[in-house]
């Protein structure tokens, strides 16, 4: 419009998103749920004391040692993912259907003639950890605040060229906020008062249609590189060198209209913020599992910190309406930006028993969240590391999982709970149900899963004077996971 007319400026910036988003992030990176080959899926992820499956090499290495073929196998999961929310008492739904490779590794397992060492196994491959695969819809009435609020409240005591390129600039330059008084200096054709004085153009107390709909997609992985040996064949050990993988994108398109009130015309202005992460590391993992006799095993693991460095590149962009059928748009630069992120250690410790037929197996873990850090060269990131060391805390974990095996069909069951990573918050509890099927035949197998999590979160769209508009979110997903495999 006519602000935009009579300046126009190159603006090359660095600059960050929020300090929610980092500490946001560093969480959804940091924490993993029930994910590769098929077997491993529909029993939960109980495998702290069993062996012959791939997953495990992210789990317990020492499950690796039990190997006493040379395996491939390879899994992939077909998923879909709904997300109710409840924002000021109205609920939407939105979901989403996706499917992605879980799971692809080799076992090489080389026999010894020692009388004590059974055997020496390497293994190498893929295991996903984390999908990130998710439509979130909100959407209500509000007289009580808006994002404007956080334009103007940001933008004040700014020069213009000092605001933030992402968020109020943007704002400013679509007409959202604008100066206290925006004479115009003819003989430079330029704003007299240029003194960090704005005003909005949205009355916040006037009843708005508000809405935010966000996609993601993305997981965390790993390559693990395995080692694991038998003695005996009732101690098992194995060590693993993982190395995590991050790859995540996200889009997300709030919005504000139905104004009953606005200056200026204003009839609806709208914020698109996209997001594109990626990332890699190294971590280790040791376990042990001992057989206590042909019917129990033990087992314990422990997984290092992974020390992952992440790239973020991110952009926004700001549209507004008018009455009078006119718009304005406004684009950020490209930002680019790079971090480390340390995530908790992990202890695991299993036990398994068989009945006959049937085979039990329960896990505990526990995972120290508040372990959690970020630093960069150019970002100390105090605050959010304070919080995370104050609000995050260790969480406990049980899995349980179960096998019946007839012939050559096997039927599989699991249930799991994960707790909340948050202080005296359960919103972030996760409860997964799974059930399952195996069938070999001579040295080929296929196993199916289906999985169905439920949790719940709480998603803030912003904050204003320290009070957060928030939307609780109902997370349901499932997955049917189908793995084959050639033993050699």
């Amino acid at each position: 419009m006519f602000k935009k007319l009579i300046f126009t400026i190159l603006l090359i910036l660095s600059a960050t998103f929020s300090y929610s988003q980092y500490v946001n992030d560093a969480l959804k990176f940091s924490s993993q749920n029930t994910f590769g080959t098929s077997k491993f899926n529909s029993m939960s992820g109980a495998f702290g004391s069993l062996g012959g499956d791939f997953s495990n090499l992210s789990h317990n290495p020492a499950g690796l040692g039990m190997y006493q073929f040379s395996e491939f196998t390879y899994t992939n999961s077909f998923g879909r993912n709904i997300v109710t929310s409840d924002f000021r008492d109205i609920k939407e739904r939105d979901w989403q259907i996706n499917s992605q490779t879980e799971n692809i590794g080799i076992v090489l397992s080389n026999p010894k003639s020692d009388l004590n060492v059974k055997r020496i196994n390497f293994g190498v491959g893929w295991n996903q950890t984390a999908s990130f695969n998710e439509r979130i819809f909100i959407s209500s009435t509000n007289s009580e605040n808006s994002l404007a609020d956080v334009f103007l409240s940001r933008a004040n005591g700014h020069l213009i060229n000092d605001l933030d390129p992402f968020l109020e600039y943007l704002a400013f330059w679509t007409d959202v906020i604008d100066l206290a008084d925006n004479s115009i200096d003819t003989s430079t054709n330029y704003y007299l008062y240029d003194n960090g004085n704005y005003i909005s153009h949205v009355n916040s107390v006037s009843e708005k249609f508000q809405y935010l709909q966000k996609e993601s997609s993305g997981y965390t992985g790993e390559v693990p590189i395995s080692l694991a040996t038998s003695i005996d064949d009732k101690l098992y050990l194995g060590v693993t060198m993982g190395i995590p993988i991050i790859e995540y994108s996200e889009r997300t398109l709030y919005g504000e209209s139905s104004f009953s009130d606005t200056i200026s015309d204003l009839t609806a202005f709208d914020l698109n913020r996209s997001l594109i992460v990626s990332g890699s590391g190294i971590n280790i993992k040791a376990g042990a599992i001992y057989r206590l006799n042909n019917n129990f095993r033990v087992g314990l693991s422990a997984h290092s910190p992974s020390y992952i460095s992440i790239q973020e590149e991110f952009n926004s962009s700001m549209r507004t309406s008018f009455s009078n059928g006119e718009s304005s748009s406004e684009s950020s630069p490209y930002g680019f930006f790079e971090y480390d992120l340390i995530t908790p250690w992990k202890i695991i410790l299993g036990a398994s028993s068989t009945f006959n037929n049937l085979l039990l197996s329960i896990d505990y873990e526990t995972i120290d969240y508040s372990f959690i850090s970020l630093q960069s060269d150019i970002e100390r990131f105090s605050e959010e590391n304070d919080f995370m060391s104050t609000n995050y805390v260790r969480t406990n974990n049980i899995k349980i999982g179960g096998e019946y095996r007839t012939n050559n069909l096997s039927f599989r069951f699991g249930y799991s709970e994960h707790g909340s990573p948050i202080k005296d918050n359960e919103d972030f509890n996760l409860v997964t149900n799974s059930i399952g099927i195996g069938y070999s035949i001579g040295n080929y197998f296929i196993d199916a899963s289906y999985t169905n999590s439920k949790g719940k979160q709480n998603y803030n769209l912003y904050a204003v004077n320290g009070v957060s508009e928030t939307a609780e979110l109902e997370k349901d997903r499932h997955r049917i996971v189908l793995g084959i495999g050639l033993k050699f």
